[in-house]
């Protein structure tokens, strides 16, 4: 992560390079869907972001409240 919620890779110096979609690069900050090419290995990046994390949490969580009670018409 590079402090701002997002992920960075970065090439090391590295003799294979690092490629991502096709091209190499120094340094690319991640996206949904980009495509790492590991030696024979092409890995797909498929990152949530906070917000969808914190939208589906605060729906399951209020999925599981209680049905409102009121009590008050007795």
């Amino acid at each position: 992560m590079n402090g701002h919620s997002q992920f960075e890779i970065r090439d090391l110096d590295s003799t294979n390079l690092t490629i991502v979609n096709g091209h190499d690069v120094a340094s690319h900050v991640l996206q949904y869907g980009d495509l790492i090419l590991l030696g024979d290995t092409e890995v797909k990046v498929e990152i949530e972001s906070s917000d969808d994390v914190m939208n589906e949490k605060t729906t399951r969580d209020l999925n599981i409240l209680p049905k409102d009670t009121d009590n008050s018409s007795n």
